[in-house]
């Protein structure tokens, strides 16, 4: 008796120091959330709600929260607790009529913080405030005694943003042919981010700018930048930046082969050095993720 206590104070502690360290604000004990009718309701979903710990007793095989999300939302959840709960448990994503999605393992397995989680993205056309379903229940019969748990929402995707240089000097000869409307390109400079580590594998482009230094300095200069081949050109005229209407929508891989070049039409000869692409980037968070 005194060891069974000795170890649920223990996993109370470890709860304590998860909803501090993962940046849940608070956690209090579910109770009786041992059907879909009677889940924990938690309201509309936020990375930052605090979601009531649940104490699975042995015996009762599953637990169930409730929440609500709309079209559009990408969230993602995990669970890992205290008496390594993440291995003797499984996470599972439900409507109310079935199973979205369920863990497919165990992320950092041996490691200080092993955890499940599953992913969702809502899709289009989903009414506003439509009722999900977190199921959390036994991976075997084997799995007994008590378990204490709280699943954590977060964002499924994330920001970042990075800077790279071409290399080499692109050359115009000027616009000799006096071509007012397509004036003259330059020759090209290409610079190959398909594996690059900097960016997050599956990372989508955001917005793209480039920046260069140009010689001589001249006006009615557009620089144009390609993604796999697709030739932006720049919205504004200038020697030394060019900015696109390149968003989300186009789909692009961040890790791409990105080619520059730029249009001129003065008829000397010029040359644009120190150039870079500024790439602004969206990426799913779990894709670093390995579940075994």
């Amino acid at each position: 008796m005194l060891q069974s206590s000795l170890k649920k104070i223990t996993a109370l502690v470890i709860i304590a120091v998860l909803a501090i360290t993962l940046g849940t604000t608070a956690f209090a004990f579910g109770t009786n959330n041992y059907t879909q009718t009677t889940a924990i309701s938690l309201g509309r979903w936020s990375p930052t709600m605090n979601v009531p710990t649940t104490e699975l007793p042995d015996g009762i095989n599953e637990a169930y929260y409730s929440f609500t999300a709309s079209a559009g939302d990408r969230f993602y959840i995990r669970m890992g607790s205290a008496e390594s709960t993440a291995s003797g448990m499984r996470l599972q994503l439900r409507s109310l009529t079935g199973a979205l999605e369920t863990d497919t393992g165990i992320v950092n397995r041996g490691g200080l913080l092993p955890f499940r989680f599953v992913s969702y993205v809502v899709p289009t056309g989903t009414p506003a405030n439509t009722t999900f379903i977190i199921r959390i229940y036994r991976e075997s019969s084997a799995v007994v005694g008590d378990r204490i748990f709280t699943p954590t929402f977060y964002n499924l995707f994330a920001n970042g943003s990075d800077t790279f240089p071409f290399s080499g000097t692109a050359t115009n000869t000027g616009n000799t042919g006096m071509d007012m409307v397509n004036g003259k390109n330059s020759t090209e400079l290409t610079l190959n981010l398909t594996n690059n580590a900097n960016i997050p594998v599956g990372a989508k482009v955001r917005s793209v700018t480039t920046r260069s230094t140009m010689t001589p300095s001249q006006g009615n200069v557009r620089h144009h930048i390609a993604n796999a081949g697709v030739w932006h050109v720049s919205t504004v005229s200038s020697a030394t930046s060019g900015s696109y209407n390149i968003t989300i929508a186009n789909d692009y891989n961040a890790r791409a082969i990105w080619t520059f070049r730029y249009n001129v039409l003065a008829l000397a000869p010029s040359t644009m050095s120190n150039v870079s692409i500024t790439i602004n980037y969206e990426y799913n968070v779990t894709s670093s993720f390995v579940a075994t």
